[in-house]
């Protein structure tokens, strides 16, 4: 039985590493109920991954040992992220340190071309654990009136021409681009302190180039892609999304029939003018090299943060 001291010590210590003195609360608790289960309930509160959580095995702990690995685990969490409180937080009060080792982004070690400085981050970000999907980014459009719009997307491909992804021509960032063929895209990789901000002109790539890649992707995309009018009105909800899938399932169940790449899907590519690089550091004076191209040539220079 955990005595009223050391649970008292208990939720200081979680409270200081996590604010999370209902950790040690619970404990009794899950001691009591779940010790059948091999884990306990209570490490769910701790901001820690399910993999982490997994590994703390505590069937046969004491209770000793259970207050000693639920703390330590805070303590543990407190140093991967900034503090954020669980209950009727504050976003004011939001708020982490970027203090990774290391030099940061200085013009010395930056490479003169900006698309081998983006091939160089882009693979750390790949690289990295904590990332899932490195190519993820933000692609902002606007009306010719000015009235923007974003949303995420899954960058396919990059060189020395610029950045492609594929989508809907009909869809809502399809019309934008109709009529303002100017976009910025926003790469953000929060583990590693980085940020990649784009902003060019997008042109349409090839029929040729648009079919290749429709074919490249599972056959359930394809027909993702053929069933979805993307940023129509469903008036009759998801029914019809899945209506259509079914039929489209069995009009193509012979998985030697190619299914035809829709006349209003295909790739784009942004070409940039801007490219910007961003570098988390301590007390919000943070990196930021911005290259402009001009002509054939790129031009390097540091951004106030």
């Amino acid at each position: 039985m955990l005595t009223a001291k050391a649970t008292v010590a208990g939720r200081n210590t979680c409270r200081q590493a996590r604010g999370l003195g209902l950790v040690v609360r619970n404990l009794l608790s899950c001691c009591r109920s779940e010790r059948s289960t091999g884990y306990c309930r209570a490490f769910s509160l701790l901001p820690v991954s399910p993999c982490k959580l997994q590994q703390r095995k505590w069937s046969s702990a004491g209770p000793g040992q259970l207050l000693q690995m639920a703390t330590s685990t805070a303590q543990h969490s407190s140093s991967e992220k900034p503090t954020t409180p669980r209950e009727g937080f504050d976003p004011a009060s939001m708020r982490g340190d970027y203090s990774l080792p290391g030099t940061g982004l200085v013009e010395s070690d930056a490479d003169p071309d900006p698309m081998k400085q983006f091939d160089s981050w882009f693979n750390e970000a790949v690289q990295s654990e904590q990332i899932s999907e490195a190519n993820a980014m933000c692609i902002a459009t606007a009306t010719p009136e000015g009235r923007p719009s974003n949303r995420m997307v899954l960058m396919k491909g990059y060189d020395q021409h610029g950045f492609k992804f594929y989508s809907n021509y009909s869809s809502r960032k399809g019309q934008e681009l109709e009529r303002n063929s100017y976009a910025s895209l926003c790469f953000w990789w929060e583990p590693l302190h980085r940020s990649v901000r784009i902003e060019g002109q997008v042109e349409k790539l090839s029929a040729v180039e648009s079919d290749a890649y429709f074919h490249s992707r599972p056959r359930g995309s394809q027909i993702g892609a053929v069933v979805s009018h993307q940023s129509s009105v469903l008036p009759h909800g998801r029914q019809e999304l899945e209506q259509r899938e079914q039929d489209l399932q069995q009009n193509y169940a012979d998985e030697a029939v190619e299914i035809p790449r829709p006349y209003n899907w295909g790739g784009y590519l942004v070409v940039p003018s801007i490219i910007e690089f961003w570098h988390g550091k301590k007390s919000r004076i943070h990196d930021r090299l911005q290259y402009t191209r001009e002509g054939n040539r790129w031009t390097m220079e540091r951004l106030s943060p």
